[in-house]
């Protein structure tokens, strides 16, 4: 069970939507942010960029922030490990 839920119960689909695995190594995933950060694409940009906004990373935050359509390149080696 999770959070007193039995997962027996709960369909595949939204089981796999409703859970996140958050790696205590820093992992970069490649592609663009926008895809790192909604990979499902089921939030709008709007959305996305208020998280960027949340957590400091939106473009103008004070030299961390990042663009939604920045490539993310092998290893993370165009960003820093805070970001």
């Amino acid at each position: 069970s999770v959070d007193g839920v039995d997962v027996r119960t709960v369909g595949l689909k939204r089981l796999r939507s409703s859970l996140a695995v958050i790696p205590q190594d820093p992992v970069q995933i490649g592609g663009i942010v926008r895809e790192a950060v909604d990979p499902s694409n089921s939030h709008s940009d709007s959305e996305v960029l208020r998280a960027l906004e949340r957590v400091g990373l939106a473009p103008g935050g004070g030299g961390r922030g990042v663009q939604m359509d920045l490539e993310l390149k092998e290893g993370g080696a165009n960003i820093s490990t805070g970001q």
